[in-house]
């Protein structure tokens, strides 16, 4: 199992170009950004991150991106990363400059892996992820009914 944490990042876009650009060194990396739990990119700025993700520092995925964040602030990009660990009191928190949109964060339930931990074939959405569903039908003429049925199908 190993202990698990979830982590945010904030970046500007060439913040974002330069952990592409490192990612390209380390496999893991990338296998790590093409698998991201969050990433919504503007033209300004790219949020990402993971939930649940063995974080450890001796990986050398942690290692390049971390390595990345400290190159970013190098090149006077600002972010901010937040991680918060399995444990009550491990919560980390790195930044360069706080110019950039700040990482809304907060120790809450996690109804989501709770229940996935009792069944693994659960579907679960919190109200948000609901809401933002709801929103995204809407603005792309579809239905629920065409969502559900693309993932039952297994479509994209």
């Amino acid at each position: 199992m190993g202990y698990r944490s979830d982590v945010r990042i904030m970046t500007t876009s060439k913040g974002w170009d330069i952990i592409q650009k490192n990612a390209e060194a380390c496999k893991q990396a990338q296998i790590m950004l093409e698998n991201t739990t969050v990433f919504h990119k503007t033209d300004e700025y790219v949020y990402l991150g993971w939930n649940d993700e063995k974080w450890y520092d001796d990986f050398d995925e942690v290692q390049n991106i971390m390595n990345s964040l400290e190159e970013i602030a190098e090149n006077g990009e600002d972010y901010h990363y937040v991680r918060i660990g399995e444990d009550l009191t491990d919560m980390e928190e790195r930044s360069a400059e706080w110019s950039i949109p700040y990482v809304s964060w907060s120790r809450s339930f996690d109804d989501f892996s709770t229940i996935r931990t009792i069944d693994k074939d659960a579907c679960v959405l919190s109200s948000d992820d609901l809401e933002y569903l709801q929103k995204y039908c809407s603005s792309h003429n579809l239905t629920m009914k065409d969502i559900m049925n693309a993932l039952e199908k297994g479509e994209n």
